[in-house]
C-alpha cells in the first residue's frame, strides 16, 4: 500500500508539471555564451530579489498567438549561477562577487511592422571583503530583438542584456568600491526590492537638503556627492501655462575663464543648495523626498502601456545623464503626471503604474489600435476613421491591410469610435489606459452587427496584426519583383 501511494504522488506530480510545461514557455541559458572584455570577477552567489519571483512575462506561440507564461527551466538563481560559472569561470587573482537581481522581465510587442522582444534586467553587485558585505555597484540593461517570430529569441537577449550589464560593472572601476562602498547586513543584503529600508544608509538620505552642484550621474547623486560644485549658478523664469501654477524652472549653468555663463543641458540634475533638480524630457524638474522616495512632476507620456522613463546615458560606468524614453516611439504631451525613481536602479517610473506609492495619478491616455481586415475587402476602398466624444473629435485614413495607432487623451467621457460615411453605428465605450485597446475594422457584408468598427479581444487582435503584416511583405516581394 505504501508503494502505491508512493506511485501515486510520483504520477500526480508527474501529471502537474506536465500541464505546467504544456501551458508555460521555458527559457534555458544553457546554450548562450558571452565575452566580457578586461573582466576581473566572478560570480559565487545569486540572489532573487524581485517583486515576482517565478514568471518571466508572457509571449506568444503558434498562429494563433496563444499567450503563455514564461519561466526559467530551473529556478532563476539556479538558471543564473549555471550561466555565470560556465561564461565567468574563477580565474587566479579575480574578485568574488555577488549578484543580486532586482528585475529580470521579458516581453513581446506585435505590431503591423513586425514583432519585438524586449528583455530588462536590473542588477546589483555585492562583494564580501573581510566578512564585509559592500555595495560596489548598481546597473540595468536592456535587450531588443526584432523579426518575424521573436519567441526563440528570448535566452539570446536575457544573455545579452546580462552582458551588458558586466561589461557596465567592468567600466564603472568598482574595485575601490569594495573597500569605499555602501556596507549592506546579511538582511539588507538578502531584503526584496520593495523593501526600502535598506536605502537609509545612503547618503542622499542623510541630508535634508543634497549637497549643492552639479551631479552627472545617479551614483553620484545617492551618495551626494557632485562632480561640479564651483562656479555655476542657476538661470531662473516662470513656466508658462496654467497646469503649472507659476512654477519656476531652473537651468544650470557655468562659467568659463571668460566670464560668459554655458547652460548645462547633459547633467543628471543639481542642487541649489535649498532644492535638488533632475533632468528629463530635455527640462528640469525640482526632485521632493517623501519619506523614502524622491518624486517629482513632468510631462505625461502619451504611451499608457509604456509610462516608464530612464537615465540614458552612462557616466563613468553608472546611470548618469539626460532622462529620456526607454521605449522607441514614446512621446510627451501637455499634462502633467508624477514620477518616482527607483533608489536601486536609477530608473524613473509613472506613479500610476505604482498605485502603493504615495501620490498617484491616473495615466493620462488610453491606446488605441484599429486595424482593417484586408482578407475581408472586395476592393482597396480607404475609409476614414473618426474617432470622438464630447470634446474631441480625430480622424484617421484606414487601408485594407494596415493598421494605424492613436493615443485617446480625452478621458472624461466615452469614446464613439466609427467608420465616417458608411450606414454603420459608432461602437461607444470608455477605454482601458492600463492596455492596448484593440479594433478592427469590417465591410458591410462581413459585419455580424450594425457596428462598422468593433472592440476585438487581444490575442484575436495580435493574430490578424501578424497576418496583416505577412500580407504587406508579400506584397512587398512581388512589386519588388516586377521591377
Amino acid at each position: 500500500m505504501k508503494h502505491f501511494a508512493l506511485f501515486f504522488l510520483f504520477l500526480l506530480f508527474s501529471t502537474i508539471t506536465s500541464v505546467i510545461a504544456q501551458d508555460s514557455f521555458l527559457i534555458s541559458l544553457r546554450k548562450q555564451s558571452i565575452q566580457i572584455e578586461n573582466r576581473d570577477f566572478y560570480v559565487t552567489k545569486v540572489i532573487d530579489a524581485r517583486t515576482e519571483e517565478s514568471e518571466l512575462g508572457v509571449v506568444y506561440k503558434g498562429m494563433l498567438n496563444n499567450p503563455r507564461d514564461a519561466y526559467f527551466e530551473k529556478e532563476l538563481t539556479e538558471e543564473l549561477q549555471g550561466f555565470f560559472d560556465t561564461n565567468l569561470p574563477r580565474r587566479k587573482g579575480d574578485n568574488a562577487l555577488i549578484v543580486k537581481v532586482i528585475y529580470l522581465t521579458i516581453s513581446e510587442t506585435i505590431t503591423a511592422g513586425g514583432e519585438t522582444a524586449t528583455a530588462s534586467i536590473g542588477l546589483d553587485f555585492i562583494s564580501n571583503s573581510n566578512d564585509t558585505l559592500r555595495l560596489v555597484h548598481q546597473t540595468y540593461a536592456l535587450s531588443k530583438h526584432e523579426g518575424m517570430d521573436v519567441t526563440q529569441k528570448h535566452d539570446e537577449n536575457i544573455a545579452r542584456a546580462l552582458a551588458k550589464c558586466m561589461q557596465k560593472l567592468v567600466k564603472s572601476n568598482y574595485q575601490k568600491q569594495i573597500s569605499q562602498g555602501v556596507v549592506l547586513s546579511e538582511s539588507e543584503m538578502n531584503a526584496p526590492a520593495t523593501d526600502d529600508s535598506k536605502f537609509d544608509k545612503l547618503p542622499i538620505f542623510q541630508v535634508d537638503v543634497p549637497q549643492k552642484g552639479i551631479y552627472y550621474s545617479f551614483n553620484e547623486f545617492r551618495s551626494n556627492t557632485p562632480s561640479y560644485i564651483d562656479n555655476f549658478g542657476v538661470e531662473r523664469s516662470i513656466r508658462k501655462g496654467q497646469r503649472w501654477n507659476g512654477e519656476e524652472r531652473a537651468i544650470p549653468y557655468v562659467r568659463g575663464k571668460d566670464g560668459k555663463p554655458t547652460m548645462v543641458r547633459d547633467a543628471w540634475g543639481f542642487s541649489d543648495g535649498q532644492q535638488v533638480y533632475i533632468h528629463a524630457q530635455n527640462d528640469y524638474f525640482p526632485l521632493k523626498k517623501v519619506g523614502r522616495r524622491f518624486l517629482f512632476d513632468a510631462y505625461a507620456s502619451t504611451n499608457a502601456a509604456s509610462p516608464a522613463i530612464a537615465t540614458g546615458a552612462l557616466v563613468g560606468g553608472v546611470v548618469g545623464g539626460v532622462v529620456t524614453v526607454v521605449v522607441g516611439g514614446v512621446t510627451i504631451n501637455n499634462t502633467i503626471q508624477t514620477y518616482w525613481l527607483n533608489m536601486e536602479t536609477g530608473q524613473i517610473q509613472a506613479v500610476s503604474s505604482h498605485p502603493e506609492i504615495v501620490g498617484a495619478t491616473p495615466r493620462s491616455s488610453a491606446r488605441c489600435i484599429i486595424y482593417y481586415r484586408g482578407d475581408k475587402a472586395k476592393d482597396d476602398k480607404t475609409i476614414l476613421i473618426r474617432l470622438s466624444n464630447q470634446s474631441d473629435t480625430l480622424r484617421r485614413e484606414l487601408k485594407p491591410n494596415t493598421m494605424v495607432e492613436v493615443e485617446w487623451t480625452s478621458l472624461l467621457s466615452e469614446l464613439s469610435i466609427c467608420a465616417e460615411n458608411e450606414n454603420g453605428e459608432c461602437f461607444s465605450l470608455q477605454p482601458d489606459v492600463s492596455r492596448p485597446n484593440y479594433f478592427q475594422y469590417l465591410p458591410a457584408g462581413a459585419r455580424k452587427n450594425s457596428y462598422s468598427i468593433t472592440p476585438v479581444k487581444e490575442q484575436e487582435a495580435v493574430f490578424y496584426l501578424k497576418q496583416i503584416r505577412y500580407a504587406q511583405e508579400n506584397a512587398a516581394k512581388k512589386e519588388g519583383k516586377g521591377q
